[in-house]
């Protein structure tokens, strides 16, 4: 990638009708040259997809109104050859609570350069997530307790358990209350994958949670709490993988908010009691902000991910064009149309 998000959308901000001269061709054609690569990784959408994105980067109305002129970035298909993807592997679990993962999560605290600590615990096949904070000493009965009421109490004993091998997850207290329904299944020490999905996830929650907290600063460890549940409860409800949350894939919907007047039947006490009390205002703002933050944290991850991605190689075919596919389960492995 040429330019980084930051420097691409400083740089677009700078360019407008008069200005591309003072740039230079050079700079304009790395500008252009990135957003065309954007519009195409993100599979060509219309103006205001591409827009909402910048806006969350923090991009200028100049940028904003630079993308919307298709003339000008002269957005067409890349035609550079497809590279060899990555391997990845796929998930195999598509029952909740057939396998789950947890691990020790460092949070910024409600207090400055204060650090608090949360159980991380993440459903392999819903992507559900419970975040469990604890203000102790890390201990392994201290883990176990914190896994039988915050997991096993409302979902009951998981299949298999993925935990790293840190001294706290392998002690004999733990290991002894896990097999007796649950098979442990331990990661190996420095793996590049060594606890992959449950990771990825309590960085996004870290990175939710941070933006959060600028907007609503805690006052106390109950407002704090109350952070990270709100965080928690956006994640699962508006985090929608193949159209469907966490929440919906768990429990068949969305949790009812009376507050909110977008679903059916709200409560009119509800929606209007953050005017008359300061504490229902307060909560509101902290679910408010929560929603916002997840969705600017899904736009600047989208956004990084359409930039870093490689290109699509695509091409307009023409009547009488001859086209040569290859099939390894035949006996002729290329076959001429």
């Amino acid at each position: 990638m040429a330019l980084s998000v930051a420097e691409c959308c400083a740089a677009v901000s700078d360019v407008g009708a008069s200005s591309e001269e003072s740039l230079g061709q050079g700079q304009v054609s790395k500008v252009k040259n990135n957003l065309r690569k954007l519009h195409n990784n993100l599979g060509h959408p219309s103006t205001r997809s591409p827009k909402k994105l910048l806006k969350n980067a923090n991009a200028s109305e100049t940028a904003l109104c630079f993308f919307g002129r298709a003339d000008r970035i002269e957005l067409r298909h890349l035609t550079a050859a497809c590279q060899t993807t990555l391997p990845a592997v796929p998930n195999h679990f598509h029952d909740f609570n057939h396998r789950i993962g947890w691990d020790v999560k460092t949070l910024p605290g409600w207090k400055l350069n204060q650090k608090a600590k949360c159980l991380n615990i993440v459903d392999f096949a819903s992507s559900y997530q419970v975040v469990l904070p604890f203000y102790e000493r890390e201990r392994s009965e201290l883990i176990k307790q914190l896994y039988l009421k915050g997991w096993q109490q409302w979902a009951g004993v998981p299949v298999e358990v993925l935990v790293d091998p840190a001294q706290t997850n392998t002690a004999e207290s733990v290991c002894a209350q896990l097999e007796i329904a649950s098979r442990v299944v331990t990661t190996a020490a420095e793996a590049h994958n060594q606890l992959g999905k449950v990771e990825k996830h309590g960085h996004l929650f870290e990175t939710v949670l941070v933006k959060m907290l600028d907007q609503v600063p805690p006052k106390n460890q109950e407002e704090y709490e109350q952070c990270i549940i709100q965080t928690m409860n956006a994640k699962n409800d508006l985090l929608n993988n193949k159209g469907m949350s966490p929440c919906q894939r768990v429990f068949g919907r969305n949790p009812r908010v009376p507050p909110n007047l977008v679903q059916e039947s709200p409560c009119p006490v509800a929606a209007t009691s953050p005017l008359h009390d300061a504490n229902a205002a307060r909560a509101y703002d902290i679910r408010t902000q929560a929603r916002i933050a997840l969705a600017q944290s899904q736009d600047d991850i989208s956004l990084k991910t359409a930039l870093a991605a490689r290109p699509r190689a695509e091409r307009d075919f023409l009547a009488g064009d001859y086209v040569h596919t290859g099939d390894l389960r035949s006996t002729k492995k290329v076959k001429e149309w």
